[in-house]
């Protein structure tokens, strides 16, 4: 079970490298009025909380963007519940190799480390599906990194034809549903990244919409903060 723990710590140290790295990029493309006006901790909610309201009010306007952007979100949230779900049957898997080594504490710790992690997963995909198209570059990483190690797992212990592969599942799931049943959906939620990366940088449809979206969603941020500085100045 404490196995299962450290891989699942380390799964999530790679999309927190990812997360840090969107948002630096993000940060770096901020005008400087956004994080340069001292506000408090509470300011800083509120504030952010007025210009989401206000955000959500513009696109309104534009329902062809707001459609997109609801549907990159509903995405995100869905690639996540399947990314939570892979990793309850990886639990369940442990549980089902190791029933005499399983203990309740190191299944409540297990639940405990999914759903931090799973918070870190969503907002890497929220982010990277977000209005800068380009940052979902980092889901061509993340979704072919993963298919290659998981070619080359198979390559290494032996598996190297459909056959092979098909031979080995069949039997395997009668066995332990719950390991191949992991391992099969870990695959899907993989391929699942990649072509979330193909969609929205592949037709040229989806990049004009997020160049669009990027550009409303710099509108609304220059013209909420000049609405800000001016409210602060009178």
């Amino acid at each position: 079970m404490y196995g299962l723990i450290s891989s699942m710590l380390q799964s999530y140290s790679v999309w927190t490298v990812v997360l840090g790295i969107i948002a630096m990029v993000k940060r770096q493309q901020e005008p400087p009025e956004w994080r340069e006006r001292g506000l408090t901790r509470e300011q800083q909610v509120l504030e952010n909380a007025q210009y989401l309201t206000y955000r959500k009010e513009v696109y309104k306007q534009y329902p062809r963007l707001e459609m997109f952007e609801q549907t990159k979100k509903i995405w995100a949230f869905f690639l996540t519940l399947v990314y939570f779900i892979t990793y309850v049957l990886n639990i369940f898997a442990t549980i089902e190799v190791n029933r005499e080594s399983a203990t309740m504490l190191g299944i409540v710790v297990s639940f405990l480390v999914l759903l931090g992690g799973s918070s870190i997963v969503l907002g890497v995909f929220l982010v990277a599906m977000g209005p800068k198209w380009k940052l979902a570059i980092l889901l061509y990483v993340i979704g072919i990194g993963q298919i290659v190690l998981r070619i080359h797992a198979y390559i290494t212990s032996g598996i190297d034809s459909w056959d092979m592969f098909w031979s080995a599942y069949t039997e395997g799931f009668q066995m332990l549903p719950a390991v191949f049943g992991a391992d099969i959906l870990t695959m899907v939620f993989n391929l699942f990244i990649l072509l979330t990366a193909v969609w929205l940088t592949a037709p040229k449809r989806n990049r004009k919409l997020a160049e669009q979206s990027d550009a409303l969603d710099r509108k609304i941020k220059n013209d909420f903060i000049a609405k800000r500085i001016d409210m602060d100045t009178d």
